[in-house]
């Protein structure tokens, strides 16, 4: 499983989005792609990496048709879009990042084969 497989509540979103601002800045080099055996391996493993603005394991679970919906209908398609996302939101607060930032799954459930995690 990879986290494309699943969306994420907009307060998340919003939260990448404040951080990212426009979405200019490439990210560095993909690394390999790396799934997950269950869905609460790859939620655990979003988390803590996000938590530890680990910007490698953040882009690893995020497959090639990756899509990430963000508030007010805007979606960022593309691994390579999303990697950039997340590039901007582990920079340093001084940076415009939010690195620091703790943000924890508070609630999550399923809708047909997608895990909305709020």
């Amino acid at each position: 499983m990879r986290i494309s497989d699943f969306a994420f509540c907009p307060f998340v979103a919003v939260l990448l989005l404040a951080a990212g601002g426009a979405f200019g800045q490439a990210a560095k080099e993909l690394p390999p792609q790396r799934p997950l055996a269950t869905t609460k391996a790859v939620v655990d493993e979003h988390f803590d990496a996000l938590n530890r603005c680990d910007w490698k394991r953040l882009v690893q679970q995020y497959s090639d048709g990756a899509e990430f919906m963000l508030q007010a209908g805007q979606i960022v398609k593309r691994r390579q879009e999303v990697a950039d996302l997340f590039a901007n939101f582990v920079k340093p607060i001084s940076q415009g990042g939010l690195c620091g930032l703790r943000v924890t799954p508070e609630h999550t459930f399923l809708v047909g084969n997608t895990l909305n995690v709020q």
